[in-house]
């Protein structure tokens, strides 16, 4: 391949100035960080999201990279979170073609070029759609190679307010960053903050050197980095190693004895510097591998910074309250300036506001659900505001036992609403209510059914213990069908009715796409890996427990390693985790079988804590509002957010077994059942 005959081109180049790279260990450290979270256009707000583009060629999952953001940009956002311990970060890979520009060049240039519009047009309507949602989140774009040439054309359309419906002053102070990888849009000067070898100033990109090949709708711009008032250009970030044939091409161009040469020592420094080595590395590749990791981690630390600058209101949820029974809320922020000052608006009668600490308390008055607006204002003044709904329901009590199923064995309940539940039983029974009475239970398989998840009143999936699944539409139940011929199902949990995760007793998963189920996966391989429950409250989201009490993770593509959560299931001395409820991504509540109780906040469990003891927890749900009951023996207990009541006797039926299984679709609205068939309600 002779790169001259495509019309490639060399910018006159000014002299040579010496290296301004900041040394990469001037960004300090901390000791842990944030745990990202795969976010979409509908995901729950964050206080960061970190954009990702990849580079040419670079595929979904490849090692090393996270989903579609690529090795390079996968380590900017590891080194990003790491520096944000407390914040809710997220992130998103933008889903285009990555189209490569070689070795083909004089027939992939345009399409090359097309591809990055195509990512300027996702990541646009992404950030307009995340911003109407949440008018408090903040943003960072990142890109290596082709992917950093979207993110710098993406800011400039920005700049110069080209984004219709969204205004730069919108926007721009909620961009803490962009951080660009290689980048083949750089230009001579271009101002901002750089990193790595190659000189700042006669130093040009790829694309000023491919004539008459600029972009097909978004042009590149040949200006410096603006320095604005409401976005200072250091927050530009531009890594680039010395003889990159595309960040550095000139260089690489003129220094380097032949264009073939170019295509392989100055294409090894691109595609090796900016990410761990890996396996199966040209020896060319070998010798650059990993030499730039240094400066693309400290570059997104620099942003890092950025965003722990101004304050951010670290609370997600607001616990539900009773009418006449004390409350407290305590919120959170994090980053600005302490001390911090707050104020709320449209708190329910009866509640009120401490300024200083941050703590509501009080006795509500009145039911309802309302939405609370929360600020905070750091020392020097900067501001975070979010508003979060705050439901409280009236006196609220468990009723006495109600025959409902004379076979006995209802194995699990699931209540998408006050007004809609559907209950299943060891006999292959189904029941269901209808906001006043229970069904008669009637017969719709031929196994023990072990598990139902229903998200609407019109979509419910029960699975049974010979691998089973059965679909509910609103008025009848499908056949049972085959989706587990390694094991019975034990368990189900549905975010909608186009995804569902299963789980069986070997340790394997399988998943609904709204179609069909897959074949099953194996997520843990442990001894007796048996996978109790699992909650999954939305697509990029599920926990599921094993009978080790082992936790793992679901971010929406992979499961993660089993981690022990609960070592009292480990040691055999005492209990099993048993059931799991996750009403968002960001909180969770476990029981086992002894007592025992844990919760999960922003990306980490509690020590099991004693609750019930010496009683048995067989099973606990969480409604949306972060309001969760779990049941157990002949008792029961609520958590309101931070705090569980006393475990109260409720089942009066001497004959009733125990309590198996509990589903909350509010804070004023649970049904249990007992191994009887007895049904009570809270109400």
């Amino acid at each position: 391949m002779t790169l001259m005959t495509i019309g490639l081109v060399t910018p006159a180049i000014p002299a040579r100035a010496a290296s301004t790279a900041p040394d990469a260990s001037r960004a300090a450290s901390t000791p842990a960080g944030a745990t990202p979270v795969l976010t979409s256009v509908t995901s729950a707000c964050q206080n960061v999201i970190y954009i990702g583009a990849r580079g040419s060629g670079e595929t979904y999952n490849q090692p090393g990279s996270i989903g579609y953001l690529g090795g390079p940009v996968t380590v900017g956002l590891d080194a990003f979170a790491s520096h944000l311990a407390g914040y809710r970060v997220g992130y998103y890979g933008i889903p285009y073609s990555a189209d490569a520009v070689f070795p083909d060049i004089p027939f992939n240039v345009p399409k090359y070029y097309a591809s990055i519009d195509t990512g300027i047009n996702d990541t646009i309507a992404f950030l307009k759609a995340r911003m109407t949602r949440c008018p408090q989140e903040h943003y960072v774009l990142a890109g290596y190679s082709q992917g950093a040439m979207v993110m710098h054309r993406v800011f400039f359309l920005i700049e110069q307010n080209k984004l219709t419906s969204t205004s730069a002053t919108q926007l721009l102070p909620r961009l803490d960053g962009v951080l660009a990888i290689g980048d083949g849009d750089r230009v001579d000067s271009e101002g901002g903050t750089h990193y790595g070898t190659a000189k700042t100033s006669g130093s040009w990109g790829l694309s000023w050197g491919v004539l008459g090949y600029d972009g097909t709708q978004y042009k590149a711009v040949d200006a410096r980095i603006p320095n604005l008032k409401q976005w200072p250009s250091s927050r530009f970030q531009d890594v680039c190693m010395a003889n990159d044939a595309v960040c550095d091409f000139d260089t690489a161009y003129m220094r380097i004895p032949s264009p073939e040469w170019l295509a392989t020592f100055g294409i090894a420094v691109h595609t090796a510097s900016y990410r761990p080595p890996a396996v199966g590395e040209t020896i060319l590749e070998q010798r650059f591998a990993g030499k730039a990791v240094v400066f693309v981690a400290a570059a997104a630390i620099n942003i890092a910074n950025v965003t722990r600058q101004t304050p951010a209101v670290v609370t997600a949820i607001l616990p539900p309250g009773v009418v006449g029974t004390p409350y407290s809320a305590t919120l959170a922020a994090i980053g600005g300036r302490v001390p911090y000052v707050w104020s709320v608006g449209n708190l329910p009668p009866g509640l009120s506001l401490n300024s200083t600490t941050g703590v509501i308390t009080g006795s509500p008055t009145t039911a309802a659900v309302a939405s609370v607006a929360i600020m905070v204002k750091d020392h020097v003044g900067a501001t975070a505001s979010i508003s979060l709904p705050l439901t409280i329901a009236q006196s609220v009590t468990w009723r006495a036992p109600q025959m409902i199923d004379p076979s006995g064995s209802p194995n699990s309940v699931s209540c998408p609403t006050s007004s809609f539940c559907v209950a299943v039983d060891a006999y292959g029974n189904a029941l269901t209510f209808n906001g006043s009475a229970w069904s008669q239970p009637a017969t719709v398989d031929s196994h023990s059914l072990l598990s139902v998840s229903c998200p609407t009143s019109s979509f419910c999936v029960a699975v049974d213990n010979d691998g089973n699944v059965l679909t509910y539409n609103g008025s009848a139940w499908s056949g049972a069908s085959s989706a587990d011929s390694d094991s019975g199902l034990n368990s189900v949990s549905c975010a909608s009715s186009s995804f569902c995760v299963a789980m069986d007793g070997n340790g394997n998963a399988i998943t609904y796409n709204g179609t069909t189920w897959s074949a099953p996966t194996l997520v843990d391989a442990g001894q007796d890996g048996a996978m109790l429950s699992v909650s999954c409250p939305t697509s990029l989201f599920c926990v599921a427990f094993d009978s080790n009490g082992n936790a793992l993770t679901f971010n929406g593509t992979d499961w993660s390693t089993p981690a022990l959560i609960d070592p009292y299931a480990a040691a055999h001395s005492a209990g099993e985790a048993l059931s799991v409820s996750c009403p968002s991504t960001t909180f969770c509540a476990a029981v086992d079988d002894s007592g025992y109780a844990l919760t999960y906040k922003n990306s980490t469990w509690s020590a099991p804590a004693p609750l019930d003891q010496p009683g048995t927890l067989n099973s606990i749900s969480c409604a949306p509002s972060m309001f969760c009951a779990n049941a157990g023996g002949t008792s029961a207990s609520t958590l309101n957010g931070s705090e569980w009541s006393v475990p109260t006797g409720i089942d009066t039926d001497p004959n009733g077994g125990g309590l198996t299984t509990t589903s909350c679709a509010a804070a004023n609205f649970c049904a249990a059942f007992d191994y009887a068939g007895n049904v009570l309600e809270y109400r």
